[in-house]
C-alpha cells in the first residue's frame, strides 16, 4: 500500500501529467515524416529510344533487364519531351534540370555564335576543352552537393561527351566520355586536374590499347528476324550513313577504329565502366548520403541513325542492352545495402526518332527528305542576285543546320537591310521547298505571334526551345515524316515520333504499374528532388509525379 498522503499522490500525478507531452516529444524525436532517402539514384538513358521500343520488342527481352524495370517500376510508355528540336544535347540537358532549352541555354547540339562568327558546340569550352559552361541552370547533382551532401558522389558516364557533361552538371565528381580517336575514356580539366581519368577507367584504356587492331564481327543472334522488325522492303543505307561498319550483316570493325563503338562493343564498354564506377567508388554503400550515377547508352543512337528503328540491327542491339542492364541491376543488388529496394532507378530516352523516310514513302505514306546544304547554297545565290554578293568572303547565311538558319549580322549591316525584310524574303523562298510546312522568323518569335498552321502544342514547343542568343534567325518546320538528308534516319523535329520516349521509375518505395498518362520529361528532376528532399534545380519547370511517390496522399 502506498504510504504517501493524498496530497503527495496528487502532486506526483500532476507532475506526470505535465511531463507527458515532453515524453511524447522525446519518443518521437528524430522520426521523419518522409520515407528514407534512396542510398543511390541511377539514371539510365538510351539515346534515341522511341516510345514503342520496349512495347514492340518486349517478347525478345530476358527476365532481368528491361523487363525488371517494366514490371517492377512505375512505367510510362508514352512520356514526352516538350521541345521543338529533339536531339542529344537539349534532351540530356532536360533530364536532370527539369528545364527547357529556353532556360538551359542548350537549344541544339550546335549553334552559330554570332560574335565569333563560327559554329559552337554545346559543351565546348575555350579553357577546358569540354565542360558544362554553356549550361545555364543547375542539375540534381549540383543541388545535392549544394544541399550539404558533400560526401555524395555524382558520376556521369556516356560515349558522347555532351551526354555525360549535361547529365553530370557543374559539380559532378566525374564526367567520363569516350574519345573515339584515342579509343579510350577521357574527361576534362574542368572535372579533374590534368584531365586525369580515375584508375579504373585508365585500366580499361590500357586494355584497349593492347587489343588495338583486334577484329570485331557482329552477326545476328538468330537466323530469322523478329516478326515486327521489318515492315516492308527497305533500301540499305550507304556506307557513310551505316557508320562505316558495313551496310548489312555481318557487320565488322576493329578495336581502335572509332566506328567500333557503333557495334555492341559501345554498349558493353559503357556498361563495364558503369559497373566499375559502382564498385570502385562504392556508390550507395559509402555513407548515409545518397549518390548519383548517370549512364547514357549512345550506341543505340548511332545505329538508329544508320539503319532505322525497325532494322534488324536495332533488334539485335536491344538484346545487347537488355543483358547489359541486367548485369548492372545485379551489381546494384549485391553492392548497395538494401539492394534495388534502397536504390531509385530512372530509365528514359533523351529523344525519340522517326521511321525510315524512304521506307514510309515506299508504303505510300507522305514522307521525304530536305537537303539543307543544297537549300543553303540556293538561298545564298538568291540573296546575291537580289542584293549583291557580300564582300570579304562572307555569305548571307553562314549557317543552316538542324532546320535552324542564321544570318550574318555584319552582312545585313553593310547592306543596310533590316532583318525583318530579309526574313520575309527568305520565308517566301524556303516555303517553295518540297517538304517544308512552315517557317518561323526571329521577328515572329519576338512578337510572340507565330504564322498560321502551327498548333497550340507547336507554339508552346517554340517558346520552350528558343533562346535569345543561340537560336537561329529562321526556323524551318518540315511536314511530318520529312527529315534532314544528313543520315538514313534523323531526329530534329517536335513531332510525336521524335519527342515521345518511355519513362520508368523503380525502387525506393515507388508505386509500380503501367500508366498511360503523358508524363512529362520535365517531371524527372522535381520528382527526384522530392525523393531526395532537396530544392529542385534552379530552372526546373516540371511538377513531381506525385502519383508514384512513396508516402504521397492519394484519394
Amino acid at each position: 500500500m502506498d504510504a504517501r498522503t493524498p496530497k503527495q499522490l496528487a502532486a506526483v500525478f500532476l507532475l506526470g501529467f505535465l511531463s507527458l507531452p515532453l515524453a511524447i516529444a522525446k519518443s518521437s524525436l528524430g522520426e521523419s515524416v518522409f520515407p528514407p532517402r534512396p542510398k543511390l539514384v541511377v539514371l539510365l538513358v538510351v539515346d534515341q529510344m522511341r516510345s514503342d521500343t520496349l512495347t514492340r520488342f518486349e517478347p525478345l527481352l530476358g527476365p532481368r533487364g528491361y523487363r525488371t524495370l517494366m514490371k517492377g517500376g512505375a512505367y510510362f510508355p508514352f512520356a514526352m519531351h516538350e521541345i521543338m528540336h529533339s536531339m542529344t544535347g537539349p534532351g540530356h540537358a532536360a533530364l536532370l534540370t527539369g528545364a527547357y532549352p529556353s532556360l538551359t541555354g542548350i537549344p541544339s547540339n550546335v549553334w552559330y555564335n554570332r560574335d565569333r562568327r563560327t559554329k559552337e558546340y554545346c559543351v565546348e569550352d575555350p579553357k577546358d576543352g569540354i565542360s558544362p559552361r554553356n549550361l545555364r541552370v543547375t542539375t540534381i547533382g549540383d543541388e545535392l552537393k549544394s544541399a550539404g551532401f558533400q560526401k555524395s558522389r555524382v558520376i556521369s558516364i556516356a560515349l558522347k561527351d555532351r551526354a555525360a557533361v549535361l547529365m553530370g552538371g557543374h559539380r559532378a565528381d566525374r564526367a567520363l566520355w569516350f574519345d573515339g580517336d584515342a579509343f579510350g575514356w577521357r574527361t576534362s580539366a574542368f572535372y579533374e586536374p590534368g584531365a586525369k581519368v580515375p584508375d579504373y577507367a585508365a585500366r580499361v584504356n590500357a586494355r584497349l590499347a593492347t587489343e588495338k587492331g583486334k577484329a570485331l564481327r557482329w552477326e545476328p543472334s538468330e537466323s530469322q528476324p523478329y516478326a515486327l522488325t521489318h515492315v516492308g522492303a527497305k533500301p540499305l543505307p550507304d556506307e557513310r550513313n551505316a557508320g562505316r561498319i558495313g551496310a548489312a550483316f555481318p557487320h565488322g570493325s576493329q578495336i581502335g577504329n572509332k566506328n567500333a563503338v557503333n557495334l555492341p562493343l559501345g554498349i558493353e564498354l559503357t556498361a563495364e565502366l558503369a559497373e566499375l564506377a559502382l564498385t570502385e567508388e562504392r556508390l550507395g554503400a559509402r555513407s548515409e548520403e545518397p549518390d548519383l550515377l548517370t549512364v547514357s547508352f549512345s550506341s543505340h543512337d548511332y545505329l538508329a541513325h544508320g539503319f532505322g528503328p525497325t532494322s534488324r540491327e536495332l533488334e539485335e542491339l536491344i538484346r545487347v542492352e537488355d543483358r547489359a542492364i541486367a548485369r548492372l541491376l545485379d551489381r546494384i543488388e549485391k553492392q548497395v545495402p538494401g539492394g534495388l529496394k534502397s536504390t531509385l532507378i530512372v530509365m528514359t530516352g533523351d529523344h525519340g526518332g522517326p521511321h525510315h523516310p524512304d521506307l514510309l514513302a515506299g508504303a505510300k505514306v507522305p514522307a521525304g527528305r530536305i537537303d539543307e546544304n543544297e537549300l543553303r547554297e540556293l538561298l545564298n545565290r538568291k540573296l546575291d542576285e537580289k542584293w549583291g554578293a557580300p564582300s570579304e568572303h562572307r555569305s548571307w547565311i553562314p549557317y543552316l543546320y538542324d532546320f535552324s538558319l542564321t544570318l550574318d549580322p555584319s552582312v545585313l549591316s553593310a547592306k543596310r537591310i533590316a532583318r525583318p525584310e530579309i526574313e520575309e524574303y527568305l520565308r517566301t523562298e524556303i516555303l517553295r521547298t518540297p517538304g517544308v510546312a512552315n517557317v518561323v522568323t526571329r521577328s515572329d518569335m519576338e512578337a510572340r505571334k507565330l504564322p498560321i498552321g502551327l498548333s497550340g502544342l507547336t507554339e508552346s514547343q517554340f517558346w520552350r526551345t528558343m533562346t535569345r542568343d543561340r537560336s537561329g534567325d529562321l526556323v524551318i518546320v518540315p511536314f511530318p515524316q520529312f527529315a534532314s538528308a544528313e543520315a538514313t534516319v534523323d531526329h530534329v523535329t517536335g513531332y510525336s515520333y521524335d519527342r515521345h520516349v518511355p519513362l520508368i521509375f523503380m525502387g525506393a518505395g515507388i508505386r509500380p504499374g503501367v500508366r498511360h498518362t503523358h508524363a512529362l520529361i520535365s517531371a524527372i528532376a522535381p520528382t527526384l528532388a522530392a525523393m531526395l528532399r532537396i530544392t529542385p534545380p534552379s530552372g526546373s519547370e516540371g511538377k513531381p509525379l506525385t502519383e508514384i511517390l512513396p508516402g504521397a496522399a492519394h484519394p
